[in-house]
């Protein structure tokens, strides 16, 4: 079985040495995509075995609007808001052409809520 953990791995490695990889903004975008699915698939991980009423992914897209949602009825609103906000970095440094933050603190900013994240909830 995978372990998403090891996306998070990647995405500091990234961040931390994007200038050595010789695609510096290329390999930012990649540290905030990565911290956002090893997240995202930690803590959906995380949700299904919480009891009572664990989260029950359907395998569509709209599971990461549910998560939130679930995590929000859970009172865990502090994780349902970082999640977002990884969300929209990741959605900006895969679909847009020029992103109006620089991207080096992008990064840095999406593997620190990452990891405050799954530190808040107990995921280790």
């Amino acid at each position: 079985m995978f372990d998403w953990r090891d996306y998070l791995g990647v995405a500091r490695y990234l961040s931390l040495n994007a200038i050595a990889t010789g695609t510096e903004e290329a390999a930012h975008r990649s540290a905030v995509s990565r911290a956002y699915y090893a997240t995202y698939c930690l803590v959906r991980g995380w949700a299904t075995e919480q009891s009572p009423q664990p989260f029950l992914p359907s395998g569509s897209v709209d599971d990461h609007r549910r998560l939130r949602d679930w995590l929000r009825v859970k009172h865990l609103v502090p994780a349902a808001h970082d999640l977002q906000v990884l969300r929209d970095l990741r959605n900006r440094c895969d679909y847009d052409d020029t992103v109006t933050r620089p991207v080096l603190e992008m990064s840095q900013n999406a593997v620190r809520i990452a990891e405050s994240v799954l530190l808040r909830l107990g995921i280790t």
